[in-house]
């Protein structure tokens, strides 16, 4: 986790990663990503474009905040980080033990 922390910090302060986001995605992973290219900016496009009614966002860390402030029903699995836990309105089970197939038992 350190050695993460101290990636997302260094390249933080890259003059070259200005225009970019740059977030922890578990313990030992940053994500890159262009600003304006969130999972949250994703279900906007999708919701405007494809017609989609509902969105429910799923995701257990920094990276996936934007998308699940965004989705109508935020959910993440148990093993998810408290800053996201907060904001979910359902927290499912640990991620390894089937967390896709118990949202789709709790939406049904």
């Amino acid at each position: 986790e350190e050695n993460a922390d101290m990636l997302e910090r260094a390249l933080l302060s890259l003059p070259f990663f200005s225009d970019t986001l740059i977030c922890k995605s578990w313990k030992s992973g940053v994500e890159i990503s262009p600003k304006g290219a969130t999972k949250g900016e994703a279900i906007d496009f999708v919701k405007k474009y494809c017609g989609a009614h509902t969105s429910v966002g799923i995701g257990d860390y920094g990276n996936d905040l934007a998308m699940l402030r965004v989705a109508d029903v935020p959910v993440c699995p148990a093993n998810a980080i408290d800053e996201v836990k907060n904001i979910c309105q359902m927290v499912l089970c640990h991620h390894t033990e089937g967390v896709i197939a118990d949202l789709i038992e709790r939406l049904s």
